[in-house]
C-alpha cells in the first residue's frame, strides 16, 4: 500500500495475542535489546538477553539450549586474553580477572533464565547476521570474540538451510519446556556495513530465507522489522549518526507496529498507561523532601494503584519500584 508518498509494509496479525500479564523473553541482536527495553519501560514483564547481545542465529539457538538444560559452565571452558577470563558464548560484562567470578556470574544468569524461560509466554528472537566466527581450536561457533587475535578464528557465512534445520529442532524443544510459548521471529534492521552493501544484503538474505522456513512451524510468527525499516523508513533521518542503526524514533515506530500486530486490546491500553507511569517513576528530583516532589510522588502512587486495580494480573508494583 502506498500512502503519503511512501510504501507502507502491511503487517499480518499474529494468530495469538500477547497479554499485559505475559512474561516475554527477548534474545538476539541489539535490536532485540532495544525492543525489550522499550516494552520494559512500558512496565511489561521482560527478560532481555540474559547472556548479552548475540548477533548470529546459531549463538542465540545455543543460548536457548543452554538455558533449557540449565547447563552451568566450568573453569576449563574459559579463555584468557588481555588480563581477563572470558567465556566465548557470553557478553564481555561476564568477563573478570578471576575464573571463579566468571563461572559464578554465568551460572547465576543461567539459573535465573531457566526459571524465567519455563514460565515465559512469548519469546522474541532477532537475527542480526549470518556471518559467524569459529574457534580454530575446537570448531565451535562463538557469540563473542572478546578481542582475541583474528588468527584464532575462522569466519564463515551460514546458509539458510543450516540455520533453519537447527532452529526447527529448538522450536520443538521450547514447546515441551514449561508452558506453551508464542515465538516471534524477526530479522534486525541494523545493517552490517563492514561487509559492504552487497555483503550485508547477502547476509540478510540468508536470514530471511531461514526465517521463512522456521516460520512454517505452527508456533512461530514472523514480524517484518527489516522490511519496515528498508521500505517505510528508508530515509536517513530514521537512522543514527552511523547510518546503519535505526534511530530511537524508528525503533518506536517499529515497536508500535509490533504491538498493533501482536498485542490484545487490554495489553495495548496497559502499555500506554504503563509508559506514562514509568516516566513519572523515573523522575529524579533535585530535592526529594520538597513539598512539590512529595505531592508528585503521592499522585504517582495513586495512579499506580489505579493501574493495578485496572490490570490486577500485572506485577505492576514490583516492576515499577525496580526502576
Amino acid at each position: 500500500m502506498i500512502e503519503c508518498f511512501r510504501q507502507i509494509v502491511e503487517v499480518p496479525k499474529s494468530n495469538f495475542e500477547i497479554e499485559y500479564f505475559h512474561k516475554t523473553m527477548f534474545l538476539g541482536s541489539c535490536f532485540a535489546t532495544n525492543l525489550g527495553n522499550h516494552l520494559s519501560d512500558c512496565m511489561m514483564d521482560c527478560c532481555i538477553n540474559p547472556y548479552g547481545v548475540m548477533f548470529n542465529p546459531m549463538s542465540v539457538m545455543q543460548s536457548l539450549e543452554r538455558i533449557m538444560a540449565n547447563a552451568g559452565i566450568s573453569e576449563h571452558e574459559l579463555h584468557f586474553c588481555a588480563g581477563r577470563w572470558h567465556h566465548m558464548d557470553m557478553h564481555g560484562s561476564f568477563s573478570a580477572t578471576e575464573k571463579n567470578a566468571v563461572v559464578s556470574a554465568v551460572n547465576s544468569a543461567t539459573e535465573k533464565a531457566n526459571r524465567y524461560l519455563s514460565e515465559t509466554d512469548n519469546i522474541v528472537v532477532t537475527f542480526g547476521t549470518s556471518w559467524v566466527y569459529r574457534l580454530k581450536s575446537d570448531g565451535q561457533i562463538v557469540a563473542n570474540c572478546h578481542k582475541m587475535p583474528a588468527s584464532d578464528f575462522v569466519r564463515e557465512r551460514l546458509d539458510s538451510e543450516e540455520i533453519a534445520s537447527g532452529w526447527i529442532r529448538t522450536v520443538e524443544k521450547l514447546q515441551n519446556f514449561g508452558k506453551p510459548k508464542n515465538i516471534i521471529l524477526t530479522v534486525s534492521p541494523i545493517r552490517h556495513m563492514k561487509d559492504g552493501a552487497h555483503g550485508n544484503q547477502i547476509s540478510k538474505s540468508e536470514l530471511l530465507l531461514a526465517a521463512e522456513k522456521i516460520g512454517k512451524c505452527e508456533s512461530v510468527y514472523y514480524f517484518p522489522s527489516y522490511e519496515i525499516q528498508m521500505d517505510e523508513l528508508r530515509d536517513y533521518r530514521f537512522y543514527c549518526d552511523d547510518y546503519s542503526h535505526p534511530s530511537d524514533e524508528a525503533v518506536k515506530y517499529i515497536l508500535s507496529k509490533f504491538v498493533d500486530a501482536t498485542f490484545s486490546a487490554d495489553a495495548k491500553e496497559y502499555v500506554n498507561e504503563g509508559a506514562r507511569i514509568f516516566k513519572r517513576l523515573s523522575h529524579r528530583p533535585s530535592d526529594e523532601k520538597s513539598d512539590v516532589y512529595l505531592r508528585f510522588r503521592e499522585e504517582t502512587e495513586l495512579k499506580l494503584k489505579k493501574m493495578y486495580d485496572r490490570f490486577p494480573k500485572a506485577n505492576v508494583c514490583t516492576r515499577a519500584y525496580n526502576t
